[in-house]
């Protein structure tokens, strides 16, 4: 019974991760999760049957030899709608079985390995491996891929016929490449799987590793191994992103990402690592390692009085690191900085806004001064109930999926329009973000937002060159995307 309960705390682990995801949910996220639900039950499920390694070595011997011969195919069974692992139940079971017994007699010799409930491995080897071009193995994945995927859908039709069973297949197949040579057979197991996640956040019933989901998987491990180390932590540091008021058509803040300075040589963005930071705890100390180099970074730029006394900082902090951050210990790194609260933004997701612990920390900040942005407020991430509560200073629209001319434009510019309106009446300050060409700025300006942000302008910079922009942009941003004439117009 203990090991059942086990099961369940997990998956509703899995559950919550990716309901609380975006909408576009988080790659790495769920495969660690995924990954942590599997490795933790393999060996509880299989104690009937040989370890999973075992019957690898037995069906395949030497197979690490000559690992580059064969491919993988992951496959997982869950409830259509979402991506939850089914729970076990004795009219699934019976379904697991008929689907290995079919599973296996399709495949004859090549072996077919039930590793859970819901999900299952086969190990191919290629036709003709010692002269196989890259080409004509994706070829071959892909075929057999699909004939797999479909077999499995008749399978399930015809037993949703007679059993009320709502489920669906994913399927991730990998072989080894350039990018992330697998070495070992588990290793190639994870790529397999880890192209599984991919398919189910892109909503594909099957998906073959390329190179850039092998670059991706090399990243996982790699970013892993470096968060081992205690001197990775000072490798974090903050970009800065202006904030324009194209009223003024001056600078008035910015907004600060953290980047990764890994290996002297790359500059990794927030969203390849946040994931892997998570799972190993250290989000909370990367986001106050950023808070303190901004805040002195802030203090040197008013020192050398390249910003006005109203320019504003914007950060992007976690849910967690706001929960654990003490007021006091902020208001005193704030006052040794020389910067007021009110000159400090905390940038937050709606979908916190549930935890009743985070609203009643935001009040807190909110109260000694300190100012809150909702990130983003757009149709496909729009909560109603976080509007109504108001525990925020700013709204942050996303102007990145504007196009120049289409139907669901005019419906966003519509909603944007609305979400103006409303700002006025609550006076509460309105911030277009991901501005990214001419058109985009143009609604922002026809939609008279003042204050704009994106890609267009600047991408976001490190401090040296930051201050170099604004030392250049003092008096004025004189740029030719500020001064053209905006014809646009919503209708």
């Amino acid at each position: 019974m203990t090991y059942y309960i086990e099961i369940i705390i997990d998956l509703s682990l899995i559950i919550f991760g990716i309901i609380s995801a975006s909408p576009s949910f988080s790659v790495i996220g769920c495969f660690l999760l995924t990954l942590s639900f599997i490795s933790k039950h393999i060996a509880k499920e299989n104690k009937k049957s040989m370890d999973l390694k075992e019957q690898l070595q037995q069906i395949t011997p030497n197979l690490s030899n000559k690992i580059s011969d064969y491919f993988c195919i992951s496959i997982e069974i869950s409830q259509k709608g979402d991506y939850r692992p089914l729970i076990q139940s004795n009219d699934y079971e019976k379904f697991s079985k008929i689907l290995e017994k079919k599973l296996k007699s399709l495949m004859g010799n090549t072996p077919v390995i039930k590793i859970s409930s819901n999900r299952f491995i086969i190990i191919e080897k290629f036709p003709d491996s010692k002269n196989q071009e890259i080409p004509k193995q994706t070829a071959h994945q892909e075929n057999r891929t699909k004939e797999i995927s479909d077999f499995i859908s008749k399978i399930i039709t015809e037993y949703n016929s007679t059993n009320i069973l709502l489920t669906k297949s994913t399927i991730g197949t990998a072989t080894s490449g350039y990018h992330y040579q697998t070495k070992t057979i588990e290793e190639l197991i994870e790529l397999a799987h880890f192209t599984l996640v991919i398919a189910k956040q892109r909503n594909l019933p099957y998906l073959i590793a390329d190179s850039i989901i092998r670059y991706n998987m090399q990243d996982f491990f790699e970013f892993k191994q470096a968060f081992e180390s205690k001197e990775t932590l000072s490798e974090f540091t903050p970009y800065f992103q202006p904030i324009i008021d194209l009223d003024l058509k001056k600078v008035i803040g910015c907004e600060v990402f953290a980047r990764w300075h890994k290996d002297s040589y790359r500059v990794i963005e927030a969203s390849r690592f946040k994931d892997i930071a998570y799972e190993m705890n250290l989000m909370e100390k990367i986001d106050k390692t950023i808070i303190k180099q901004t805040f002195k970074s802030v203090s040197n730029l008013k020192q050398q009085q390249v910003i006005p006394d109203y320019f504003f900082i914007v950060i992007n902090v976690s849910a967690m690191t706001i929960i654990s951050t003490s007021l006091p210990d902020i208001l005193k790194l704030a006052e040794e900085s020389n910067i007021k609260p009110e000159q400090i933004e905390f940038d937050i997701k709606d979908k916190n806004l549930s935890n009743n612990i985070y609203k009643e920390k935001l009040n807190e900040f909110r109260a000694a001064g300190f100012r809150i942005a909702l990130d983003v407020f757009d149709e496909e991430n729009f909560d109603m109930h976080a509007l109504l509560l108001q525990h925020y200073n700013t709204i942050k629209i996303d102007f990145s999926l504007l196009d120049e001319e289409s139907d669901s434009t005019k419906n966003k510019l519509h909603l944007y329009d609305l979400l103006v309106n409303l700002t006025e009446y609550l006076k509460i300050k309105l911030l277009a973000k991901n501005i990214q060409n001419k058109h985009q700025l143009v609604y922002a300006k026809n939609l008279k937002i003042q204050n704009v942000q994106g890609n267009y302008f600047v991408q976001p910079m490190s401090f040296n060159k930051f201050l170099i922009f604004l030392q250049k942009y003092q008096t004025g941003l004189y740029m030719p995307m500020l001064s053209e004439t905006y014809s646009n117009n919503i209708s």
